[in-house]
């Protein structure tokens, strides 16, 4: 009889484990609102929603510009980063500290986008790319980077003063009323209307009494009849004066000349003659 030899095969399997990572569960785009003429920075804020899959979170967010510039464009609009520590983006990048996770092993983190004041900007939309990239202790790279975009909203704007001489604008003091003393026929006076806008402006002036002064002891009286120009525009106020201009695409704006001319005063009461004149100016 022949014997036969039965060989057992053992195989053995281990089982490997991945090693988990955290990850940007959300990142937000977001939208701020510029006003460029409001004197304030205009802020908004980034959300992010990290999960820790690893027994020690990620250290920090990696925030960059994806073109490496921190302006939002088309129109050149200087925008940075601010964490809720204090933490301001001044190079390249920004990196903002991830705090420890809670009982579901997640944290969020906010950043705010600030852009600040004293920019001029057309009206319309301007927008950024930025890079959100999860950092170990190390500085090394977790997992892939998200991108979340930035987007500015300027509104059409404009600002209007009325100022006794010619300069940029709220660079001269308003001028309240225009006094022409003791009237004289023909008699004129000066002054600039100051106008900055972020698009084509409408220019509207209006005369509470239809382009008279009246008497104020004497409302009923015909009073004295007297004419507006405006940058060459001219018009006796019986109905509004219009006109469209386009400021300098800047801060400083632009100084249009306007000139008040008296009629007749031949037959006027003595007294005090009065009249609004309502000047508007609308960004179109």
């Amino acid at each position: 009889m022949k014997a036969l030899g039965l060989t057992l095969l053992t195989v053995s399997l281990s089982a490997v484990a991945a090693q988990a990572q955290s990850q940007l569960d959300a990142a937000s785009d977001v939208q701020v609102l510029f006003d460029p003429f409001d004197g304030r920075a205009a802020v908004a804020t980034l959300r992010f929603d990290i999960r820790h899959d690893e027994a020690e979170p990620p250290a920090a967010l990696q925030l960059r510009p994806v073109d490496g510039d921190w302006r939002l464009h088309p129109v050149g609009l200087r925008y940075g980063l601010r964490t809720s520590d204090g933490r301001e983006s001044g190079g390249p990048a920004l990196n903002a500290p991830v705090r420890a996770p809670d009982a579901r092993r997640t944290s969020d983190l906010s950043v705010d986008v600030v852009v600040p004041a004293l920019q001029f900007a057309e009206a319309g939309e301007a927008t950024a790319e930025l890079e959100a990239t999860l950092l170990d202790r190390a500085g090394a790279p977790i997992g892939s980077p998200r991108r979340v975009r930035v987007t500015a909203v300027v509104p059409p704007r404009a600002q209007a003063n009325i100022a006794g001489a010619r300069g940029a604008f709220g660079s001269q003091p308003a001028l309240p009323f225009i006094d022409f003393g003791e009237m004289q026929t023909g008699e004129t006076r000066n002054a600039f209307l100051q106008v900055r806008a972020n698009a084509a402006a409408a220019i509207t002036a209006v005369s509470q009494n239809g382009g008279r002064l009246v008497n104020d002891d004497a409302p009923d009286s015909p009073g004295v009849p007297y004419r507006l120009e405006i940058d060459g525009v001219a018009a006796s106020l019986e109905s509004p004066l219009t006109l469209q201009r386009r400021p300098p695409a800047s801060l400083d704006g632009a100084s249009y000349p306007m000139r008040f001319t008296l009629g007749d005063v031949s037959g006027a009461y003595a007294g005090t003659y009065r009249d609004v004149v309502t000047v508007d100016v609308t960004a179109m």
